[in-house]
């Protein structure tokens, strides 16, 4: 008998109103996006007996949840481990997608199951690629940090068969030992292997979701850099996202209508949806960052996504939060009627007073409450510094009291994100976005110095929180994470926060959040030029002949005295009339040379 109706319309008792051709989509599925399937062997299950359905599912997580926390105490740690104060990362069901065989072990089996938490060994004697010769101990050692300390931050379904990678997916095996290896001996020729992949992504048809999570592991660990020229992290997000899109990522149970091919179609919706839901997450990040329009939106089908029971709750809520900010952004940094796209000053702050609610609620609900953690924390206390710098400029404080209310909770934020990254276990395996988190929370105490004259402010308990955000960026110079840039951009902070606003041009006002950012940098950027103009003018003099040597060569060799005057900041008076709103303290700013204040203006020219 030949079915009249779809399977959806059927099991909801509805009239299927589907094309008269009979191609195509009825009208609810087309709305729904799901797949318009005509089955005559279907059977209509009964309300009753889904509720008892969802109910047997639900205590089956449950008894997993308690079975996985009471054997948690007996699991091997493993060391590096994860921050101790994390609850466990994931509360679902295994995946069900795959073939009926034993799948491969995956992040989200083995971290539901804490009893297997091992990754599978790899049997090969010995992995050499080209100069690159490293024995399958290490190379299972390597993969266990990573399954330890890097998925507790970026939970996708990701494989961790060693050879099972290595066979289909070079990049992404590579790349999980650059990031987990940072301590290891070959540590440079394994980033040398991992940027050649990368280049030879460029012009190969990517085909593998596993291509696509290598690179958003890159966007989330870039390779080390030292300026910001260097830095892949925005470039990764954005190559993820167009091949995810390519892949039919976005559309996870359509697969076979974006492609054929086996390679593309072996993985199952389940990889697939959490691997856009990164997608979606580091285009967000990164946009918001950059001070950029994000490429993405949440549509229905991820939304829908939001709901699946199988998502880990940390993926969902972090998901959630990207959502909310990237719309606030959005609003008040390019809703605008003018070429800035900044709302004028008045709807601005209301709008500011509306999203904190908004957010403060959204925090508070079941939902966010049964996965608190540190990191979730930090991801909104941030959220929440980004939507008040919107506040945080000269047209809004000059007129409004209300403004100073929020600049107060603007001073708690910033504090609170500052100390519990400076208290992070296991810092060195935090994504950079953490790092550029502390360096946020620090430009933001800065602002307010700059510009809240009528609050009071405690200024000492603000240079003992940017103390921390310097003692943490030594502490993860030194860690594994032996980066130059961050030994670089401490040296930026100290030394922006000793300089004046001359103001040579207005203030960044169209890059959202990350004016502050680049206000920063604009500072820093027209103190360069003065004091180029500062060594034009010296030489000038100095083929007069009107200065001495000593001092021709004090001059050239220090530029700590213009940096330091009048205490620095200069442009606010304290209580007692005095300019200097911290007090300048030379042993915290290094000698300044020439060549070394152009470094500092490379590493922020381009931020």
């Amino acid at each position: 008998m030949k079915a009249k109706a779809c399977t959806e319309c059927r099991q909801n008792k509805l009239r299927c109103l589907y094309p008269p051709s009979g191609i195509g989509s009825c009208q609810r599925c087309f709305k729904k996006e799901l797949a318009c399937v005509f089955d005559p062997k279907f059977r209509r299950v009964s309300k009753r007996k889904l509720a008892e359905r969802k109910s047997a599912t639900g205590s089956a997580e449950s008894e997993i949840r308690s079975n996985g926390v009471s054997s948690s105490s007996s699991t091997t740690n493993l060391n590096p481990s994860i921050p101790s104060s994390a609850p466990p990362l994931h509360s679902i069901a295994i995946t069900q997608d795959g073939p009926t065989g034993e799948p491969p072990k995956t992040s989200l089996d083995i971290l539901d199951m804490p009893e297997q938490l091992e990754v599978t060994p790899c049997k090969s004697d010995k992995i050499i690629e080209g100069s690159i010769s490293i024995t399958s101990e290490d190379v299972t050692r390597l993969f266990n940090i990573f399954l330890k300390n890097h998925l507790y931050y970026m939970p996708l379904d990701i494989c961790l068969d060693c050879e099972a990678i290595y066979a289909r997916c070079e990049l992404l095996f590579w790349t999980i030992l650059a990031l987990a290896g940072r301590d290891f001996p070959l540590i440079s020729h394994i980033q040398e292997k991992v940027k050649q992949l990368l280049k030879d992504t460029l012009f190969e048809a990517v085909r593998s979701v596993e291509v696509v999570q290598a690179l958003l592991l890159i966007s989330g660990w870039p390779l080390p850099y030292k300026t910001q020229l260097d830095d892949r992290s925005f470039t990764c997000s954005t190559l993820a996202l167009q091949y995810s899109m390519r892949l039919g990522l976005h559309r996870p149970t359509f697969a076979h209508e974006f492609s054929s091919r086996p390679e593309v179609l072996q993985f199952g919706s389940f990889k697939r949806m959490t691997t856009w839901m990164g997608c979606f997450l580091a285009d967000g990040r990164e946009a918001i960052r950059l001070g950029l329009p994000t490429f993405l939106g949440a549509d229905y089908t991820l939304r829908q996504s939001f709901q699946d029971v199988r998502i880990p709750e940390t993926l969902r809520n972090l998901c959630i939060l990207a959502e909310h900010t990237a719309s606030m952004n959005k609003t008040l940094g390019s809703g605008g009627e003018n070429l800035t796209g900044l709302l004028e000053p008045s709807p601005r702050l209301e709008l500011v007073k509306q999203y904190i609610g908004k957010l403060d609620s959204l925090f508070a609900t079941d939902q966010f409450l049964r996965t608190r953690n540190t990191y979730i924390e930090v991801v909104y206390l941030t959220a929440r510094l980004q939507v008040l710098s919107y506040i945080l400029t000269e047209d809004i404080l000059s007129w409004s009291v209300d403004a100073l209310e929020f600049v107060n909770i603007a001073l708690h934020d910033a504090s609170r994100v500052i100390r519990v990254i400076a208290h992070l276990p296991g810092l060195e395996f935090a994504p950079t976005m953490v790092f550029r988190y502390i360096i946020y929370a620090a430009l933001v105490l800065l602002r307010i110095l700059r510009t809240c004259e009528a609050v009071a402010l405690d200024r000492k308990s603000i240079l003992s929180d940017l103390t921390s955000v310097y003692q943490t960026l030594d502490r993860l110079h030194s860690g594994l994470r032996n980066d130059e840039h961050i030994l670089m951009t401490k040296n930026f902070l100290q030394i922006y926060s000793n300089l004046k606003d001359v103001k040579v041009t207005q203030p960044i006002k169209s890059r959202g959040p990350a004016n502050i950012v680049y206000d920063a940098v604009r500072i820093t950027r027209e103190a360069q030029a003065n004091h180029l103009r500062q060594q034009e003018k010296g030489l000038l003099t100095r083929q007069q002949g009107n200065q001495t040597e000593e001092h021709n060569r004090q001059e050239n060799t220090s530029f700590l005295a213009s940096l330091l005057q009048n205490g620095g900041f200069g442009a606010v008076p304290n209580e007692n009339g005095e300019t200097a709103m911290l007090p300048a303290d030379p042993t915290m700013v290094p000698e300044i040379d020439d060549q070394w204040f152009n470094e500092i203006f490379n590493l922020v020219y381009y931020m």
